[in-house]
């Protein structure tokens, strides 16, 4: 198990464990049965196109790795969402995260752990597959965009389903390992920095123009995203705590 390092969804050729071409294979409720197809009415009955997927899978909490984690190869059909707001994801890149890890050994959320069998990744960037009119209608977001999301799992397989809110549209010239590389430690670091904030105010670039920020543990991943994001809201003076070794490198 590597922390911290991309995972890219599996390619055409990988040997899975176990193949399943069932409906009854249930892999947690954001990553079980997904479809691409075409139309976007919400009362209409798209015209709809099987396709194979692939997830990696852990049937109990555990921290043994290398002997539970799964590849599962399973044919699907689904009509649009069946939440409105809901969304169809073809996943380009995803993570390991150590969040993964952590639920997977059922270590996460207290009494709202993950649904077994699950299927880890928290990050998850890709295209859009399928979504409702409303949907699009409501959070701007077109078929094919290129996009990204925090999940709660399943973005270790070739689509997941997310709610439309939750993504957020990746510059095309980002490739998708950089992207994935980047949602939960920029996500979490942006929420730190503008909590409590309403929507308008947390996007302007001179948010904290005449203020100074102090971060605690500067030279972790989310240290290091909230002094950026920190001097991209035009905070005057950025401070951070970290060992005498690392000072260097902060300032």
């Amino acid at each position: 198990e590597r922390v911290g390092n991309t995972l890219a969804t599996p390619p055409e050729q990988s040997t899975s464990k176990t193949e399943s071409t069932g409906e009854g294979m249930d892999i947690c409720s954001t990553t079980a049965h997904y479809l691409e197809h075409t139309g976007n009415s919400d009362n209409a009955s798209p015209a709809l196109k099987l396709v194979s997927n692939k997830a990696v899978v852990y049937q109990t909490f555990n921290d043994d790795p290398e002997n539970s984690l799964e590849v599962y190869k399973f044919i699907s059909s689904v009509a649009l969402p069946d939440n409105a707001n809901d969304v169809f994801i073809k996943v380009q890149a995803s993570t390991v995260s150590f969040s993964d890890c952590l639920i997977r050994q059922g270590l996460w959320w207290g009494s709202g752990k993950a649904c077994l069998p699950a299927t880890p990744g928290v990050d998850v960037v890709g295209r859009v597959c399928s979504l409702s009119q409303s949907a699009s209608d409501r959070y701007g977001i077109q078929p094919n965009d290129y996009v990204a999301a925090l999940i709660r799992c399943g973005g270790n397989a070739r689509y997941v389903k997310t709610h439309a809110s939750s993504l957020v549209r990746v510059p095309k010239e980002v490739d998708p390992a950089s992207a994935a590389c980047m949602v939960e430690t920029y996500l979490t670091a942006f929420q730190s920095l503008h909590v409590g904030e309403d929507h308008d105010r947390r996007y302007r670039t001179d948010q904290y123009v005449g203020k100074s920020v102090l971060v605690i543990g500067g030279i972790s991943m989310v240290g290091q995203a909230m002094i950026e994001l920190a001097q991209l809201a035009g905070a005057s003076r950025v401070y951070a705590t970290a060992t005498p070794k690392h000072h260097k490198f902060l300032k």
